[in-house]
């Protein structure tokens, strides 16, 4: 290679070159931002700096106390910014000594947001809330959250006049808070409610699709997931009662014009027989032939009005679910990390796992690991512990001096050697 362009592709120092990186994957931050995503996961904290344990957390708790204060300024891209960033910093790390300590901090910062932020700062703030919720260590606390963010997650989830991106994820917010938090039967059922009144404005009406606008499918989609999540913590016979009133209008929702929502109807329906199956496996529903011919119908769709990737998404997922009317066959997957597997059996803890990655993204191994709320929702038990002492770890300073002595060693080695070898030679 010529040197001027060795030289040339050399030229920018590593931290220059990181923060190219770093801007490349951050698509939602402002570059004019004081407080964004990188002030508390850059390279300092979540890089491979050469700093021990006992700093790196110092440094880690400092960026987030600054980003906090950032999520109560009074700019509105100062505050999505920085509740952009702590959920990125949250999902990529468990944390719960600092989200313990600052849990009412917290809880403060997102209820305001939620309450005067537009689209973009609610939706953050509402993820904010799941993530804060995942960093606890039991439902009491989770319950705590619960009780403070309840109401206005409610109110939000049910404004019509809200963007239909901020009631989604609020809805997704209060069915997960909620369900961490092991509420009363009185509160599971009351956002059962309230999801169904959101969800329900998407059944079509006498044969024909509604003619609902494309921007509040995705609303109506995320009401039913996270409505689904909670089928699992309902009672057998509240859930009874929940499907007599409610499977009618899920088996209507097959019709949808959203491949999403179609998909979304047929895993709450799978969930609700699921549920009821593992107390009664004779409860067979209204009419279980009719509707195992309309997801048949579903899984070997080949209309041409639908996008082959939607198709080909529709058969995936509806075989799966015939198959466990039909055949009463699960899901049966695995989910390696570390030392671990995580086996996925029910259509229960598929949901549940699937929002879990969603919202934890690149973390998702790390909080599977370490997280105990997590790892008890899923079923994991205690997090393993570690045998043996760890070395400490060598900075790469301390590695290349290493490296070298071992290398000038052996090479003195080698000369003698040869020296003798030439000496016997002669």
């Amino acid at each position: 290679m010529p040197k001027g362009i060795r030289k040339k592709a050399g030229g920018k120092s590593g931290r220059g070159r990181m923060g190219e990186l770093e801007e490349e994957h951050s698509d939602t931050i402002s570059v004019t931002s004081s407080t964004d995503e990188r002030s508390v996961c850059d390279g300092s904290i979540c890089g491979d700096q050469e700093v021990d344990d006992s700093s790196q957390a110092e440094l880690f708790e400092e960026k987030v106390g600054l980003a906090l204060d950032g999520a109560l300024d009074k700019s509105v891209t100062t505050r999505t910014n920085s509740l952009l960033a702590l959920c990125t910093a949250f999902s990529k790390k468990y944390v719960p000594d600092i989200v313990e300590s600052r849990r009412m901090t917290l809880c403060d910062a997102v209820e305001k947001c939620l309450k005067k932020g537009k689209s973009a700062e609610v939706a953050a703030a509402a993820d904010l809330a799941v993530l804060v919720s995942l960093q606890l260590r039991d439902p009491a606390s989770v319950e705590l959250v619960y009780a403070e963010l309840r109401h206005t997650l409610a109110t939000l989830a049910a404004d019509n006049t809200a963007p239909a991106a901020a009631r989604a994820k609020c809805c997704l917010a209060l069915a997960v808070i909620c369900y961490l938090g092991g509420t009363e039967p009185s509160e599971l059922h009351a956002n059962m409610a309230l999801l169904e009144t959101v969800f329900g404005a998407a059944r079509p009406r006498d044969g024909a699709a509604l003619a609902t606008p494309a921007e509040p499918l995705p609303l109506h989609t995320a009401a039913l997931q996270a409505w689904t999540l909670l089928v699992a913590d309902v009672s057998h016979n509240a859930l009874l009662k929940v499907a007599d009133s409610q499977l009618p209008c899920l088996t209507a929702l097959l019709d949808s014009p959203d491949v999403e929502l179609r998909i979304a109807a047929g895993e709450a329906i799978v969930a609700v027989y699921e549920t009821l199956w593992s107390v009664d496996d004779t409860y067979v529903g209204d009419d279980l032939d009719q509707l195992c011919a309309k997801l048949k119908q579903l899984a070997t769709d080949s209309a041409k009005s639908r996008t082959k990737r939607d198709r080909k998404q529709q058969r995936c997922s509806f075989r799966d679910i015939l198959r466990t009317f039909e055949e009463d066959e699960y899901p049966n997957d695995q989910v390696k990390f570390g030392k671990e597997v995580l086996l996925i059996d029910t259509w229960s803890k598929k949901h549940l796992y699937d929002f879990l990655a969603s919202v934890l993204r690149s973390g998702t191994n790390a909080h599977l690991k370490e997280n105990e709320l997590v790892r008890a929702a899923l079923g994991l038990g205690a997090p393993l512990v570690t045998g043996g002492s760890q070395l400490p770890r060598i900075s790469k300073l301390d590695r290349m001096y290493q490296l070298n002595e071992a290398t000038k060693c052996r090479q003195q080695a080698r000369g003698k050697f040869r020296d003798k070898r030439t000496a016997i030679f002669d």
